[in-house]
């Protein structure tokens, strides 16, 4: 890492002593080293407004720009968004749906849930189990909440039609990191387009849903076939200082926080059969 970071001038080393370099100055500036070498530092949040929606929080690396280039859509909440007004002493940021790929530097509203939770959280949806130890308002809630995503699909295995939001919707429970794997596999590999979160995949209403399936099964045939999911360049870039890092050691750090584990493979597998 230190040897890449020297390469590439973002250190400066005179062979006994490390200190920043004219590409890490240039890239990062000022203050944004506090950023980079500090454990402590917090950065100011700014809230992400469609209209008077909230979308979620992104910290400060969502509208710093390097110098001379263009600020580019952020991704939040699975789609992609141009900034049209940043508000700096309110700390807003009112943006509306783009059609570019957009880059990720968000903090958000939490790191994503893994395979084995999502793929929990159906069970319970899709069963009627109750226990003796919830309340009757847990009861009552879960009830609502199992009518509701039922009447949505949850419980089929194909792509189901969203009236609401006229797309198609595939239900996974593959949690978010694997879903976003999913919709890069599918951009690269049957320029599919499709939007994500921690429990579906949505797609335009015209999406070929066999071609769906069909693509994944073959990016899911070898053993390896986790450990060598592709890595989207928009997950790439959610890594905290990613373009500090090789790009070996990159796409290792995003697959492990996808957090799935080699048992899952199976299980896997059969969400595309």
């Amino acid at each position: 890492l230190i040897h890449h970071l020297i390469e590439s001038e973002i250190l400066f080393s005179d062979g006994v002593l490390l200190s920043i370099g004219d590409e890490g100055e240039r890239r990062f500036g000022r203050r944004h080293f506090l950023e980079l070498v500090s454990v402590f530092t917090s950065p100011p949040l700014f809230e992400v407004l469609q209209g008077s929606k909230s979308i979620g929080m992104v910290d400060w690396l969502t509208v710093a720009t390097e110098e001379g280039r263009e600020r580019r859509p952020m991704i939040l909440g699975g789609r992609a968004w141009d900034i049209r007004e940043i508000d700096f002493p309110a700390r807003r940021i009112l943006v509306s749906p783009s059609q570019e790929r957009g880059r990720a530097r968000w903090q958000g509203q939490g790191r994503g849930l893994s395979f084995d939770i999502a793929q929990e959280i159906r069970g319970v949806l899709v069963s009627d189990e109750t226990s003796s130890r919830w309340s009757t308002r847990c009861k009552e809630q879960l009830s609502v909440l199992r009518e509701d995503y039922r009447e949505r699909g949850v419980d089929s295995a194909n792509c189901v039609y969203n009236q609401i939001e006229d797309q198609m919707v595939w239900w996974t429970f593959a949690g978010r990191f694997l879903n976003e794997a999913f919709a890069s596999i599918l951009t690269e590999m049957a320029s599919i387009e499709s939007r994500f979160d921690d429990f579906c995949l949505r797609f335009p209403l015209a999406t070929d849903g066999a071609l769906v399936k069909h693509t994944l099964r073959e990016a899911l045939e070898t053993p390896e076939a986790l450990r060598n999911l592709p890595i989207s360049k928009q997950w790439l870039d959610g890594l905290k200082f990613s373009e500090c890092l090789p790009e070996a050691l990159a796409a290792a750090s995003a697959r492990g926080r996808m957090r799935v584990s080699d048992g899952a493979l199976g299980k896997v597998r059969m969400l595309v059969e």
